[in-house]
């Protein structure tokens, strides 16, 4: 188990050259034996942030290779972090617990979960919009609203281009959110408050979708 850190491409992935880095536990960059998840965002982009199969939150320096481990606090032991999204100021980690959001200027945590209005307390996906933190759950997406600390919740009950509950990817490219599912992507414009649908119908290959980009 290792991370793979692309250092230099030439020509194409088909008929070019690639090199890649692994890195494994014994290289001391990674520090625990499963990364979880990794990701790399906000205005400084000088660290890599990543969780680990020992319920902590990493993050290395990209130029120096300087590592630093943070422990989670109450974080259960039956707890797992699925995935990371980061911002100017805070790191989220969507769990089985809900979003624990780390306050990068004080190294304070935030917990949030269903009394707070997120739709489930397992958070299987995130993406980071500006003011508004987007998290993909079983029970369908919602969206967190940063400054005020509410959350909006949508489903395939409330909209109908949401065609699964559960939500395994999330995308976010300017004014569209795309939200990745078993039954296609859904796509919400922040331009005219509407959602779309993409399945095979549409053009795609196939309705599972597990990432986006």
């Amino acid at each position: 188990v290792s991370i793979t850190s692309l250092i230099n491409t030439t020509g194409t992935i088909s008929g070019g050259k690639l090199e890649l880095k692994v890195y494994l536990p014994k290289d001391s960059i990674v520090p625990q034996t499963y990364v979880i998840g990794i990701t790399s965002g906000g205005s400084d982009r000088r660290y890599i942030w990543y969780g680990t199969d020992q319920k902590k939150l990493v993050r290395k320096e990209k130029i120096t290779g300087t590592i630093i481990s943070y422990d989670i606090p109450a974080f259960a032991d039956d707890n797992f972090i699925y995935c990371l999204a980061v911002d100017n100021k805070y790191v989220w980690l969507g769990t089985r617990n809900g979003i624990n959001r780390y306050d990068k200027s004080n190294g304070t945590w935030k917990v949030y979960g269903i009394s707070d209005g997120l739709a489930s307390v397992i958070v299987i996906s995130l993406g980071d919009d500006g003011n508004y933190l987007w998290a993909g759950t079983p029970a369908g997406v919602s969206r967190l609203d940063k400054i005020n600390g509410t959350f909006d919740s949508y489903n395939k009950k409330t909209i109908p281009q949401i065609v699964e509950n559960t939500i395994t990817a999330i995308g976010v490219d300017g004014n569209e959110i795309w939200i990745g599912t078993r039954g296609g992507v859904s796509r919400f414009s922040k331009v005219d408050n509407k959602w779309s649908l993409y399945n095979v119908s549409s053009g795609l290959l196939d309705n599972k979708t597990k990432a986006l980009a």
